[in-house]
């Protein structure tokens, strides 16, 4: 018996993959925006390398009423840390360091129980491997005790496992690689994230520091609730929320600054 032609549908494009999940996306965002509850939000998703939608909602100063915009700036927290860490790898390629490199050579006032910190290479510090437990005194620098004095205090805490060994999410230790880049540069690490990552990017509102938030005309404002004892799924109102000095002091794990349009850019470049 003859065969007929064999007719192949060509696969779908991405972009037909893409659309069916971007509307049920925005529909999830649309209903959240008119939630009673619901104060501001900035959404930008990009999709093979391009920017396929971006969009602002509600406002950034509840009491002013003024709404977000795709140049309002918000703090990224430890977004920041993933801005280090590429200035570090930029670092690497150039020659400029090695990520072999012992952080001892850099800071050497850090120190940990048993003079384990001899083996912590730049790596490890990147990847939350010097063996502290997760967040290691984050209550101290939260509590005003500058970082410089806090480096030293290491050598008394019981590691959770020999350096290089597992996995435990750091802050001030992180930020050692802030004055590592500064040292091998010559330069304030505010200056290299600029001249290296945001200026080239186009990230124009993007900053480190409280100060330049603070100056950026069209900033968020901070809101915080909390969970209500004893009831389930019930939360105090949102209300004005101090910004504090303590997580700018370690700028390269939570100083940076940004508008949704910089983050933008920033994942563009992130997906080649």
């Amino acid at each position: 018996m003859a065969s007929g032609p064999v007719i192949l549908a060509a696969p779908p494009s991405p972009s037909e993959i893409m659309a069916p999940r971007l509307q049920r996306f925005k529909a999830q965002l649309d209903a959240a925006a008119v939630h009673p509850d619901f104060v501001g939000l900035a959404v930008a998703i990009v999709d093979h390398g391009e920017t396929v939608y971006l969009r602002t909602y509600g406002v950034r100063d509840a009491e002013l009423n003024l709404p977000v915009t795709p140049r309002t700036v918000f703090r990224i927290g430890s977004l920041s840390k993933g801005i280090a860490a590429s200035l570090a790898a930029k670092a690497a390629v150039d020659g400029v360091i090695s990520l072999d490199q012992k952080v001892s050579a850099f800071a050497p006032t850090f120190r940990l129980k048993n003079g384990a910190e001899a083996g912590v290479t730049l790596e490890m510090l990147l990847s939350h491997k010097v063996g502290l437990p997760p967040n290691a005194y984050d209550n101290l620098l939260e509590a005003g005790v500058p970082v410089a004095d806090i480096l030293p205090k290491y050598a008394s805490v019981a590691p959770i496992c020999r350096v290089g060994a597992c996995y435990a999410y750091q802050n001030i230790a992180f930020n050692l690689i802030s004055g590592v880049l500064t040292q091998v540069h010559g330069a304030p690490y505010e200056e290299l994230v600029a001249a290296r990552i945001f200026r080239p990017l186009g990230m124009t509102d993007a900053s480190l520091g409280k100060e330049t938030l603070f100056a950026a005309p069209d900033r968020s404002v901070s809101y915080v609730r909390r969970q209500i004892s004893g009831a389930k799924g019930q939360y105090t109102p949102w209300r004005l929320s101090e910004v504090k000095d303590a997580y700018f002091s370690v700028p390269a794990a939570g100083g940076v600054n940004a508008s949704i349009t910089d983050m933008a850019r920033w994942l563009e470049a992130q997906l080649g």
